[in-house]
Formats: structure tokens, C-alpha cells, sequence
């Protein structure tokens, strides 16, 4: 699995998704100053739309 930043070069990798949202959560706090709750609104909304690209 992984997921692409839409604000720069990086892409989280993992073997599950709870890899893949710590990678990013850590990305977002790193290279754009986000803090937890930020990144993790972030992440859930676009977790949200990719999670409902594949339901029926």
C-alpha cells in the first residue's frame, strides 16, 4: 500500500495502513509543520475518499 503527498515528492509505503498513515502523519509533521491533529483530519478525509473509490 502507500499514498502519495499531494504537496510534494513523498510517498508513504506499507505493508498495511496503519504503516502507511504513521509514515505520512510523521511527513506532514517534518517537512510541513503540521501538527497531530492537522495531519490526522488530513489524512482521514483522504483516506476517506480513496476507502470510497472502492465500495459499492
Amino acid at each position: 500500500m502507500e499514498l502519495k503527498c499531494p504537496k510534494g515528492d513523498f510517498t508513504a509505503t506499507g505493508n498495511t495502513e496503519e504503516e502507511v498513515r504513521a509514515k505520512m502523519q510523521e511527513h506532514a509533521k517534518t517537512a510541513h509543520g503540521m501538527d497531530e491533529s492537522t495531519s490526522k483530519g488530513m489524512l482521514d478525509e483522504a483516506m476517506s475518499k480513496v476507502t470510497g473509490m472502492f465500495k459499492k
